[in-house]
């Protein structure tokens, strides 16, 4: 029994430090005054939901990376000098390029 009550709050001490303070996600990115919630990698949102989003042009570069994201261009996750993009097919959808090795990119998309 004792040791079934100190998994028990392992896991909910595990589970509460996932989220952050406020109860927001974790990945946000600001983006002229708006928050825009970080959806996944591109080729995957694009394979599981069968659709293709086109880049339409560079809007921005995140300028700081904190967790308090109130300002434009200010991110959660992201690395200052990642590129952001909008894209054709939706005006709630930017696409960011992470400044890291691999250039991978994401899906960010507008919070309602």
């Amino acid at each position: 029994m004792k040791k079934i009550l100190e998994v028990l709050v392992i896991l909910f001490i595990l589970s509460s430090c996932s989220q952050s303070d406020s109860g927001l996600p974790a990945r946000l990115l600001n983006f002229d005054g708006k928050t825009y919630e970080g959806m996944g990698r591109v080729d995957d949102i694009e394979s599981n939901k069968n659709i293709k989003y086109t880049i339409k042009e560079e809007v921005g570069v995140i300028k700081k990376t904190s967790k308090k994201t109130r300002r434009h261009l200010y991110a959660s996750e992201l690395e200052k000098g990642s590129k952001v993009y909008s894209v054709y097919e939706d005006e709630d959808i930017l696409i960011v390029e992470r400044k890291t090795t691999d250039k991978i990119k994401e899906i960010y998309k507008l919070m309602p």
